[in-house]
This record gives C-alpha cells, sequence and structure tokens, in this order.
C-alpha cells in the first residue's frame, strides 16, 4: 500500500507563523501566494524571495517555495505557466524494481549486454541498441573505472541510461570520501538555469562520462523520445548531475534543446549530490525525479545535510546552513522492517523538511545507520546490485 504523510490545511489555525517556521526550518506561505488562484495567475506570480510562487494540484491552492503547508512534493507543483494544465508525475514502482533497476544493475559489468541476455533475457528481448563505455576514474590513478550502459526501449519511446556505482574491493570509495568531504563544492554552469554546485567527484566523474552519452544520445535519440537516467550508489549522483545537464535548464550547446524536455530520474541509495542551490534548480527543470531509499541505508545520508543532530538524527536546516548538502527530487522509502519483496510496499515522502523527510529514511539515528545501512545500501529489491551480473540472478539475491 503507498502511504503519503501530508500536513493538512487545518493546520494554518493551529500553528503561528513563528512555530510553522521552525517546523522543517522551512517558511510558510506568503501573502502574495496566498492570495491568488488558479495555476497560471500562481505560477506567474513572485514571492517576496523573488521566486514564483508553487500551484499544488492536490489542494488546487498556490504556495510560496518551501511552504510547510504545501502538500504536493517538490516535481508535483507546477512552478511555469506552461506546466499547467499537465498531469504531475507518478512513481512506477514496475519499472523502478524492473528496468530501470535491472539496467542500473547491468551498469556493474563491463559487458551490460551479456549480463542483460543471460540473467534477464525477457527484458533484453525488449531492448534496442544495448551499449556500454566504462572510463579510467580522473581522481586518481587506481585500475578504477567509472561506467554507463544505455538502450533504447522501444515500447516505451524511451532511451535509458544507467551509470555504474562504486567499484567494491577498490580505493575507489576513499577518494570519494575526499573530494566530497574535505574539497568545496565545484561550480557547474547551465544556461539559461545558472550556475550550480556540485560535491566535486561526482561532477567529475559526471564530465568524464558526458561525451560518451551525449554521443549515445546524439546517435539513437529521436524527437519525441523521452529520456530516463537512472543509477545506484554513486552511479544515482552521476545520473542526477547528467539529468539536470541534459534538461532545459541548459539548452545552449545541445543539438536538441533540452533534448526534447524534462528527462525522467529514478535512483537507488543516491547520495547529496550538491547544496540547496542545487536541489532547487533540479527540482525546478526534472520533476520526474524519484530517490528509491531502503531502510537504513547509510549512503542517501551523505554528505552531511547540517553539523545539527539530535539522538544522532540529523537535522536537515537548508534555511540556516544552504550551502550545506541538501536532496533534491521525492524519496520512495521502502522500510522500516522492509525487504522490498513487495515493490508496491512504499511510502512516497512528502513531509518536511522538503525532500529531507523527517519520517521517511531521516528518521534513522547514525548508530543504526552505522549497523545495517551497508547491508541494506548494496541489497535493493532483494538483489546484490553490484554483484548482479557476476553472481547471476540467483546468485545475488539477498534478504535484507
Amino acid at each position: 500500500m503507498v502511504r503519503q504523510i501530508r500536513l493538512e490545511a487545518s493546520m494554518r489555525s493551529l500553528l503561528p507563523g513563528a512555530a510553522l517556521l521552525a517546523l522543517g526550518g522551512l517558511p510558510s506561505s506568503h501573502a502574495s501566494c496566498n492570495s491568488v488562484h488558479g495555476c497560471v495567475a500562481c505560477t506567474e506570480t513572485k514571492t517576496w524571495s523573488g521566486d514564483p510562487c508553487r500551484f499544488c494540484p492536490k489542494d488546487d491552492a498556490c504556495h510560496a517555495k518551501g511552504s510547510v503547508l504545501n502538500p504536493c512534493a517538490a516535481n508535483e507543483n507546477k512552478v511555469d505557466p506552461t506546466q499547467c494544465g499537465s498531469e504531475a508525475p507518478a512513481f512506477d514502482p514496475a519499472r523502478a524494481s524492473g528496468l530501470y533497476f535491472v539496467l542500473s544493475a547491468a551498469a556493474y559489468s563491463d559487458d551490460p549486454k551479456g549480463c542483460l541476455a543471460s540473467n534477464d533475457p525477457g527484458l533484453f528481448a525488449g531492448l534496442a541498441s544495448v551499449e556500454g563505455e566504462h572510463v579510467r576514474d580522473p581522481t586518481n590513478n587506481d585500475t578504477v573505472y567509472l561506467g554507463v550502459t544505455a538502450a533504447v526501449v522501444p515500447a516505451d519511446n524511451a532511451v535509458v541510461v544507467a551509470f555504474r556505482g562504486t567499484q567494491s574491493n577498490t580505493t575507489q570509495l576513499q577518494w570519494e570520501a575526499f573530494y566530497n568531504l574535505l574539497l568545496p563544492k565545484a561550480p557547474l554552469t547551465l544556461d539559461p538555469a545558472g550556475t550550480v554546485n556540485v560535491q566535486v567527484y561526482f561532477l567529475a566523474a559526471f564530465e568524464a562520462l558526458q561525451p560518451w552519452v551525449e554521443g549515445y544520445l546524439r546517435a539513437h535519440w529521436n524527437p519525441g523520445m523521452r529520456i530516463v537516467f537512472a543509477g545506484h550508489s554513486l552511479g544515482g549522483a552521476i545520473a542526477s548531475v547528467a539529468s539536470l545537464y541534459f534538461s532545459v535548464a541548459n539548452v545552449n550547446g545541445l543539438p536538441v534543446a533540452g533534448w526534447g524536455g524534462a528527462p525522467v530520474l529514478y535512483t537507488y541509495g543516491q547520495p547529496r549530490v550538491g547544496d540547496y542551490g542545487y536541489a532547487k534548480t533540479h527540482d525546478q527543470y526534472v520533476r520526474n525525479a524519484w530517490r528509491v531509499t531502503h531502510e537504513a541505508d547509510l549512503v542517501p545520508h551523505i554528505p552531511w545535510c547540517s553539523h545539527l543532530s539530535v539522538a544522532h538524527v540529523q537535522l536537515c536546516n537548508a534555511i540556516t546552513e544552504p550551502t550545506w548538502p541538501y536532496h533534491h527530487g521525492t524519496e520512495v522509502f521502502y522500510g522500516p522492517m522492509n525487504t522490498m519483496a513487495n515493490v508496491t510496499d512504499y511510502k512516497v515522502c512528502h513531509g518536511v523538511p522538503i525532500n529531507e523527510d523527517k519520517l521517511c529514511s531521516n528518521m534513522y539515528p547514525w548508530p543504526v545507520m552505522l549497523a545495517n545501512g551497508i547491508d541494506e545500501h548494496v541489497c535493493y529489491y532483494g538483489k546484490l546490485v553490484g554483484s548482479y551480473c557476476a553472481k547471476g540472478r540467483a546468485g545475488s539475491s539477498c534478504n535484507t
């Protein structure tokens, strides 16, 4: 059963403005937004901060950006008049646990085509132009390779691009930690979206793979086709950057403006990729973005979102710490005590803070994540993601 946490409109009469401000560290709705009616009028109105108001189809109301009274997830809001009349994106558990997940697992292999043909022949039969590439990690001289797998899915009229996660038994994780935790974020300049700040390692990894990805899209993408980016762990972080880079946030220099509009993003155990500014920009341009999390998986909680914690639980606060890492997109939470055997037993997290819901995976204290988080990170939908190709469909089974 899909469970959703919503803040009811009755909170307007129950909580004073100061309390709403404190709840999740996000501002309450501004009067200029509250007084506007209709999607077009709402998205054409600016808030006190200069940002457009958000129209939420769920309550048919206009909200300021970051309002705790807004029951819509970031990717469900309408932020531009051209979005009015379009349906809000919805999470697809069948593709999340099937096509997108399997391609994310296949990206760990240097032979993704052979992996798919032997481990999932039924799915493989529905794909075309399955190709992959692996390039040396640009941040170190070790024999570590970044990887990407792409395929055309004729039945979906889509191209799916999936990125490899961190390689086990290598020094790659150490370099990721060094670059992301000890070095400042790196700028990624987009036109017209402007400059956003990304964790150094994730941006370097994307830039190493970007030429191959763009080449594949030039060869296989046609107008009207949807582009889906996916990945597990590090692969999810690279997919996050790719989905923003190949969106209308960055139209100049691309052969087709935005490659047809807004890409789709599905990630598994994705770490935080950039700061709050990056998260806001990503939510604006990549609305159909879903971060699947499994119980107390440790990786979605690094890098840390704040230096503050209570009872070993992080307190993400984009208002007081906007330069700290912050998640974008809507979390889809499988837990607690959830092995993901039932792919529809999840919660779409709409609570506060927005994108960092305290009642989803953020509820776990660090001692719990340190004890269980690695086992739950490597096991998604009953499979050891990084070992899916090496051990086979049956050999990679897990029950964590």
